[in-house]
């Protein structure tokens, strides 16, 4: 009734998925309050516990989807101490670097290690790359909820039309870019400059 295969990639893919998130929510908290703002850290926002980051449907449907999301993380841009549009913008990078240093890691555990980490180990090494690969190039599409459009609003003093229409409609955009697979079009050449990118500098250092 089920494929063996199916499960064990599916399994493969939990640490990935958990710490990625994980950092992902945490870079943006830690961030946030390094620039003054008090906002994540009095919501519990800045710690590593997978709990108070993750959302359970959203994770759900990561393995079902490919597509899903942890709980956003609140500021308080107000809080931002100096230049406020550039805190915003550190703030929102801080996820996806997140996810691109941990899949750097992940590459040089594997470069390092390699066939000492065991087949499984091996192979959840690797899907931590995959997975925080994709993290960080689908959360810099600059379309609401993702930390794109925070790049975006913040980069142009007047946004144009479309920005706005986007902050409005996200949602709807991405759910039917991802159902007519324009989504994967658009992630897939970004994904692969990051895993050649990644790749060899971790190739470098090994």
């Amino acid at each position: 009734m089920f494929d063996p295969n199916y499960i064990y990639y599916k399994a493969a893919l939990i640490p990935g998925i958990i710490l990625g998130l994980t950092l992902h929510e945490y870079a943006h908290a830690k961030v946030a309050d390094m620039l003054g703002d008090p906002t994540p850290r009095l919501l519990g926002r800045v710690t590593l516990d997978p709990l108070k980051h993750l959302d359970p449907l959203g994770t759900l449907l990561i393995f079902v989807l490919g597509f899903g999301w942890a709980k956003p993380v609140p500021i308080t841009p107000s809080n931002i101490r100096g230049n406020q549009r550039l805190g915003e913008i550190w703030i929102s990078l801080a996820g996806p670097g997140a996810n691109l240093v941990l899949a750097f890691v992940s590459m040089l555990i594997m470069n390092w290690f390699g066939p000492g980490l065991g087949s499984i180990g091996l192979t959840i090494v690797k899907m931590s790359v995959s997975i925080n690969i994709l993290l960080a190039a689908l959360n810099l599409i600059p379309i609401p909820p993702l930390d794109g459009s925070s790049l975006v609003m913040n980069l142009w003093k007047r946004p144009p039309g479309w920005v706005y229409f986007l902050h409005n409609n996200g949602m709807v955009v991405l759910i039917l870019l991802m159902l007519t697979g324009v989504l994967s079009k658009i992630l897939y050449p970004v994904m692969a400059v990051f895993q050649i990118v990644l790749g060899t500098l971790a190739g470098l250092i090994s």
